[in-house]
């Protein structure tokens, strides 16, 4: 009995023809890429302009959650024009779909934040890049009406890659105004920039376009509408590591936690600081361990990620059915994160295996079967190291299922 279903590559989806290790090597945080594809059904399988209605008439969105841009350098909220003045609208409020509607027909350009909450493709499209890229990735969609321009010219601190689903939009590119901008950078854009445009791209429907962050950009639709999704990968930086590693390190060694000295902002002081920062430095040079910070970054990634819906309810009905043959596989989008709970603090008490949407705990003796499961894509429960009875494999494959890490592949 099969249940679950051929996993499509997403990524090749995103990129297609080019192939990824290319687009790694090339284009990756280095320069902007345009694929035409002249296939205006190429992204048809993700969403169409009816699901986008559908959601925005259905889902009673916030105004936290969605924007409405013309215009302007940075989205938002929705406003309206009273005798008086302009008013601003409470963030918790739901606009009605014929206001929405309203405001498109003036020119305003509607953007659903995070739509991948809203709808599964987008959501297992989602997962499936976090997958490949090892970073966040959220999707915005972007609906602009003929003759319109939501943003000024400006720039992003993640990288984007705009996928256009249906309608053109023209898009102007300029260089870099700060080379791999960090989260909070609001630098100011040069003028000699703006008067020199690297490139125009007029992006149908099935084309791509991918900008590293820091790229500045622009665009806006002529006499047809537009819409398209920005996806956003917001990258762990090195910075970000390092971060983690010195945090992991101060749980460790209490020279790590120790205060600055008492009026530390004094001149005099600046000497035995600079000293005792270099020595500190060296500690934790020579004890540094790349494994702990990217351990914490994973966690991070699997803390922000969303199990997809998928049918699981029929799957917890056939648990007491599993026998040593059965087939199971991690369910998709799982990404497993292995630890030692109270590694740095001693030899640790148990082991924790880390999933979208739940973690589980269980005695040291079970690091080696849960590594073996964040492994492996699908495996029979024989399988599963010797260490366990054949008895304790099927009690923990039933407890995985349960608590949503593995489904049945094969009974």
């Amino acid at each position: 009995m099969n249940i679950t279903s051929k996993k499509v590559d997403s990524t090749e989806m995103l990129l297609n023809p080019l192939k990824k290790e290319y687009f790694i090597e090339s284009f990756w945080e280095k320069k902007h890429l345009v694929l035409r594809r002249k296939n205006p059904n190429h992204y048809s399988n993700l969403i169409s302009r009816q699901i986008l209605d559908f959601i925005i008439s259905h889902a009673k969105l916030k105004y936290s959650q969605m924007r409405l841009a013309k215009n302007q350098s940075q989205s938002c909220p929705v406003t309206k024009l009273q005798e008086g003045g302009m008013i601003f609208l409470d963030y918790n409020d739901v606009p009605s779909v014929n206001q929405l509607y309203s405001s498109y027909a003036q020119g305003e350009t509607l953007i659903v934040k995070q739509i991948q909450d809203y709808y599964q493709p987008l959501a297992k499209f989602c997962l499936e890049l976090e997958e490949f890229f090892h970073h966040p990735v959220s999707i915005n969609s972007y609906l602009t009406p003929p003759h319109s321009q939501g943003f000024d010219a400006h720039f992003d601190n993640h990288d984007v890659c705009i996928l256009q689903i249906d309608g053109s939009k023209h898009w102007r590119i300029y260089g870099s105004a700060v080379d791999l901008p960090l989260v909070d950078d609001n630098s100011p854009i040069p003028k000699e920039i703006l008067d020199n445009p690297v490139e125009e791209v007029h992006l149908k429907a099935g084309d791509l376009l991918y900008l590293p962050r820091g790229v500045v950009h622009e665009a806006w639709t002529t006499n047809v509408s537009s819409f398209h999704l920005t996806v956003g990968i917001h990258v762990f930086r090195w910075a970000d590591l390092i971060t983690e590693v010195i945090t992991s390190l101060s749980r460790q060694d209490v020279r790590f936690r120790a205060s600055l000295p008492i009026g530390f902002f004094d001149s005099e002081k600046e000497d035995p600081i600079q000293n005792k920062l270099l020595e500190l430095t060296k500690i934790a040079t020579d004890q540094v361990k790349a494994k702990v910070g990217v351990s914490q970054l994973k966690k991070h990634l699997i803390d922000k990620m969303n199990p997809l819906a998928d049918g699981h309810f029929s799957c917890l009905d056939l648990v007491d059915n599993i026998t040593l043959d059965t087939v199971v596989a991690r369910k998709q989008g799982m990404i497993c994160r292995v630890a030692i709970e109270g590694e740095g603090e001693g030899e640790g008490e148990g082991v924790v295996i880390q999933f979208p949407g739940n973690q589980v705990s269980a005695p040291l003796y079970l690091e080696l079967p849960f590594q073996f499961i964040a492994s492996q894509d699908k495996f029979p429960i024989s399988a599963i190291p010797d260490i366990l009875s054949n008895n304790s494999k099927l009690v923990l494959v039933r407890r995985l299922i349960r608590e949503g890490l593995l489904t049945i592949v094969k009974l």
